[in-house]
């Protein structure tokens, strides 16, 4: 009841400020996101990532999101803007709606998106057992002058070998999995990591084979320059890779 409550409130408080970025605060967009067995999400040794516990929010940090300046030539341009998993409420490896684990390496969500808000409902509110909350980084619009992503950004997701954004992570990410703008009636779609043809940072990075695997380290390897590491850090990073 808590929970609800939390969502309502965040909805009511954003209502006078909504209308005019041409949605409501009944405007959702629900998107499903998953993998199979074939698919799983591993550490650099090749691991699948830790589920934790059968209870959700317990397992490795895994994030839907996207590039700032992100399209379909460079998905991974600009800065990483997550659409779940910000502000210490986290989506994590293994989470499911019934609470009986997926495993580890997997990942299925149905992530149901707010227009006017932050809040991020995981799972159906009223049926089902493993329901919980999270947060965008930003405010679910369609105005790119007051928030974002805009009608057919490309998306991505991130997933780490811990539980919060201080380890080693990846990015994948497909030109078909583009952000739809809320409505009324609820938009949506599904990810199928499976039956996608997918694009990894550490491969347009330069790190031949390391698909599904956690391999790139905080900070991002377009920051090295900036912390005085420059091409040592990248060679070190790639000597690693090839072990």
């Amino acid at each position: 009841m808590k929970k609800l409550v939390l969502l309502t409130l965040a909805l009511a408080g954003t209502a006078s400020s909504t209308f005019a970025q041409g949605g409501t605060p009944s405007s959702t967009t629900t998107i499903d996101w998953f993998n199979g067995a074939g698919t799983l999400f591993l550490n650099g040794s090749g691991v699948a990532l830790s589920q934790g516990t059968l209870a959700n929010n317990d397992g490795a940090l895994v994030q839907l999101g996207y590039f700032s300046t992100g399209t379909a030539a460079n998905n991974f341009s600009g800065t990483w803007t997550p659409l779940t998993g910000a502000g210490g409420l986290p989506t994590t490896i293994g989470d499911s709606p019934d609470l009986s684990g997926l495993g580890n390496g997997r990942v299925g969500f149905s992530t149901t998106f707010h227009f006017g808000t932050i809040v991020v409902d995981v799972y159906d509110t009223l049926f089902d057992t493993g329901h919980y909350l999270t947060q965008s980084s930003q405010t679910i619009t369609s105005d790119a002058s007051t928030g974002l992503p805009v009608a057919g950004q490309v998306l991505a997701i991130r997933f780490y070998d811990t539980t919060n954004t201080s380890g080693h992570y990846n990015t994948v990410s497909s030109d078909s999995w583009t952000w739809v703008a809320p409505t009324d009636a609820g938009s949506g779609f599904a990810i199928n990591i499976a039956a996608s043809t997918l694009e990894w940072e550490s491969v347009a990075l330069g790190f031949a084979g390391t698909q599904f695997r956690t391999v790139l380290p905080i900070p991002e390897p377009s920051t090295y320059a900036l912390f005085g590491l420059g091409a040592v850090g990248m060679m070190a990073l790639r000597r690693r890779v090839k072990r």
